[in-house]
């Protein structure tokens, strides 16, 4: 296959994502946390540490799963996984023109500790542009999808691809609470408090970074701010982005560039009209 087709790929990953979920809720209540090295990051929280060294087997067979169904696709396909798995090697293209994003338990300490904020993660990057992105919480049986060109949208218990909603913003907002991740500079911060924004790191109140991106789709928050965020974990933001009325955008209000693999280095993804006038006057 020389050429992707949107509406098969994103089916192939729809039907991945609740066969693996089964297989992964199947799998929560014996798992073992196998744990895996990570490199020593500065001021980083034992806590946060504790969540890039979680590692089971559930991560290794849901990668699998996908990249299995995306067979047909392995010669136009580069791969943004997690995991180092026995397929990884099946997919040699380098040139990152269409990249497949999976982190195959996005959450994998809370999937150990059996809560239900763990999430599998799926999308298709085609020059700087997702043509579809998928977040599927398994035990909470409610998937968030977006399609280029069709827009974002919410499955509860899904089971068929076409019974959907269609994602949209409640009436009522939160003008003032702004989700954050650590690696924002604190001098940028300060200016976004200065300007009257609560300003919450997304590790706080047992939140996370997910839930906290989900608050920004339910409107509880007017923004969520990542600074070199993996692309894998921040696919709720690329569905809110094709929200109508969701901006994704630079830390000076330019519209997002996505990046074809690897860390988003800069992203805000809001709704708050005052906000990207705010956006718009910070210097670096």
């Amino acid at each position: 296959m020389n050429r992707i087709d949107k509406d098969d790929i994103f089916s192939l990953l729809f039907k991945t994502a609740l066969k693996s979920g089964e297989v992964a809720l199947s799998m929560q209540s014996t798992i073992v946390n196998e744990k895996k090295p990570v490199d020593e990051i500065e001021n980083e929280t034992s806590c946060h540490k504790a969540m890039r060294e979680a590692k089971t087997k559930a991560d290794e067979i849901v990668q699998e799963m996908f990249l299995n169904a995306l067979l047909p696709y392995k010669d136009i396909l580069t791969l943004d996984v997690e995991e180092d798995t026995c397929s990884t090697s099946l997919y040699n293209l380098k040139n990152y023109e269409c990249t497949f994003i999976l982190d195959p338990i996005d959450g994998t300490l809370r999937y150990i500790q059996q809560e239900d904020g763990w999430s599998i993660c799926a999308g298709i990057i085609k020059e700087n542009t997702f043509l579809c992105a998928l977040v599927y919480f398994p035990k909470r049986k409610i998937m968030y999808v977006c399609e280029k060109d069709k827009g974002a949208y919410v499955y509860h218990n899904p089971k068929h691809i076409d019974d959907r909603k269609r994602l949209v913003f409640p009436s009522m907002i939160n003008k003032d609470k702004i989700y954050y991740n650590y690696r924002l500079a604190t001098s940028f911060v300060s200016y976004l408090q200065e300007n009257g924004f609560e300003m919450i790191e997304d590790t706080k109140n047992q939140i996370g970074c997910p839930d906290a991106i989900i608050e920004c789709i339910n409107a509880k928050a007017c923004a969520y701010i990542g600074a070199g965020r993996n692309l894998r974990d921040i696919l709720l933001a690329v569905i809110f982005s094709f929200m109508q009325q969701g901006k994704a955008l630079d830390f000076q209000g330019n519209p997002i560039v996505w990046e074809t693999h690897g860390r988003q280095k800069e992203l805000v993804i809001t709704i708050n009209a005052y906000l990207m006038q705010v956006l718009s006057k910070y210097k670096k």
